[in-house]
């Protein structure tokens, strides 16, 4: 006798929901790895190629070797601050142009992951009148400002702006 029209197959449907379940763990493991190896990565690419001094130590460098300070004014959610890291810092170049003229300093803003600065980061803010990142300021050993870029408007421009500063003042 042929099975009632209403009844379905029952063992064929059964195993779906325990595939989907089943691929779904797989997925997320496999996010949850990939999620690890990531946050062993270094967030910043050009870390190896600017050598990006902390304040304390690249302000105590500066007055050692009596070379322009080039301090980095950026934010981790800053979108034109990432494009100028990928565009000028993170290529050979450049960062070696940098890193040869200059005691390079980043500073990282944290008001908005951490509701405020740290005193140094608020001090040197206020220094030098940071309201926008990314914001480079290349300061002589004389305290003198040689270059203040606000914003970042294309590796060209910000190299040759750089290059000016690092020139010697006659």
């Amino acid at each position: 006798m042929p099975p009632p029209a209403d009844s379905a197959p029952r063992g064929a449907t059964r195993g779906v929901p325990m595939l989907l379940f089943a691929i779904t763990v797989l997925l997320l493991a496999a996010r949850i790895t990939v999620g690890l190896v990531e946050r062993g990565k270094p967030h910043d690419t050009a870390t190896g190629l600017v050598r990006w001094q902390t304040i304390e130590a690249g302000e105590a460098m500066a007055r050692e070797t009596r070379r322009p300070i080039l301090y980095d004014f950026t934010a981790a959610w800053c979108g034109p601050c990432k494009q100028l890291e990928r565009e000028v810092f993170a290529h050979q170049g450049s960062a070696a142009m940098i890193s040869g003229n200059f005691v390079p300093i980043r500073v990282t803003d944290r008001q908005r992951e951490d509701g405020r600065n740290p005193p140094d980061v608020a001090r040197l803010q206020a220094r030098y009148q940071v309201q926008a990142f990314p914001t480079l300021v290349v300061v002589r050993p004389d305290s003198s400002i040689a270059t203040r870029i606000e914003g970042y408007a294309g590796k060209q421009q910000v190299m040759t702006q750089l290059m000016q500063a690092s020139l010697p003042i006659h």
